[in-house]
């Protein structure tokens, strides 16, 4: 009787391990896949001169400028005008922490 809850917990433990090697391969093949698919990608749209159609691409333009590029569309992105937005959300968000901490002192522990 014992031998067989054994063998049944073995069979069991057999079978999860089945499975999960399984799902690994799996999760490798697709990986691997995608992996070759954005490096052929990449490859095309460098020697064709055109944006890539699948994967996300950055290319520095000029000082201000980054051109970004993702599934076949392309932006321009102005990194002066972005920062600037950034900074000005950082420090009004900052700004309105520290007033919400003067005003509601919080405890420095918890029990």
């Amino acid at each position: 009787m014992r031998m067989d809850k054994k063998a049944e917990s073995n069979a069991v433990k057999q079978e999860r391990a089945l499975l999960r090697k399984k799902k690994t391969a799996v999760f490798l093949l697709t990986f691997c896949f995608y992996l070759g698919l954005a490096a052929v990608d990449s490859a095309c749209s460098e020697m064709t001169g055109h944006p890539g159609s699948l994967i996300l691409k950055t290319v520095r333009i000029d000082k201000d400028q980054i051109a970004v590029s993702f599934l076949g569309k392309e932006t321009l992105v102005n990194t002066d005008r972005f920062f600037n937005t950034f900074y000005r959300f950082k420090n009004s968000h900052a700004k309105m922490l520290t007033d919400m901490h003067e005003e509601l002192p919080f405890p420095s522990r918890t029990l």
